[in-house]
């Protein structure tokens, strides 16, 4: 994973914007040069992928980062995880010093099976890449199964260690 470019002085980006760490919310407090944005109104586009992202100095910056500078007073870590899979959520509770790998535990899956779950044989095998865990009679005992080595292998970083704590 490449290091990310430094970003503005923490002193430029706190005379810039504001950040509410409660609720996440950027906004400008002065119009940054060669912008139309209007002072007090939130700070942050959407890109393609779905996180939030601001200009300044000709340069694109992620608004979870800038948000990470501005509470801490320093440069946010490499892989910055969003705790409840929301790009858009960037409440300080919401935001965690993370690794590549720990990162991918908090990724939701798609396809048309539970993740974790594969038919096999008349029967649900439970997997994941380069890992086999076993073969079950249903589906939702092998996702079970999948579930308990995800939140063994990812601990806090797991998608479902979110879902224990909602319940």
């Amino acid at each position: 994973m490449t290091q990310p470019k430094p970003l503005p002085p923490v002193a430029l980006l706190r005379e810039l914007f504001e950040y509410d760490p409660g609720t996440g919310k950027l906004t400008y407090r002065m119009r940054p040069k060669r912008s139309r944005v209007v002072v007090g109104s939130t700070a942050g586009n959407p890109t393609s992928n779905g996180y939030l992202q601001v200009h300044i100095e000709q340069r694109r910056l992620l608004v979870h980062r800038v948000c990470w500078k501005i509470h801490t007073g320093q440069e946010p870590p490499v892989v910055l995880d969003h705790v409840n899979g929301n790009r858009k959520d960037n409440s300080i509770q919401n935001l965690r010093a993370s690794t590549a790998k720990k990162n991918q535990g908090n990724r939701k899956s798609s396809g048309q099976y539970l993740p974790g779950a594969w038919p096999k044989h008349n029967r649900w095998q439970a997997n994941t890449p380069g890992h086999y865990i076993g073969m079950f009679n249903t589906e939702e005992e092998a996702h079970q199964a999948y579930v308990r080595w995800h939140l063994s292998y990812f601990g806090e970083h797991s998608i479902y260690a979110r879902d224990e704590l909602s319940s």
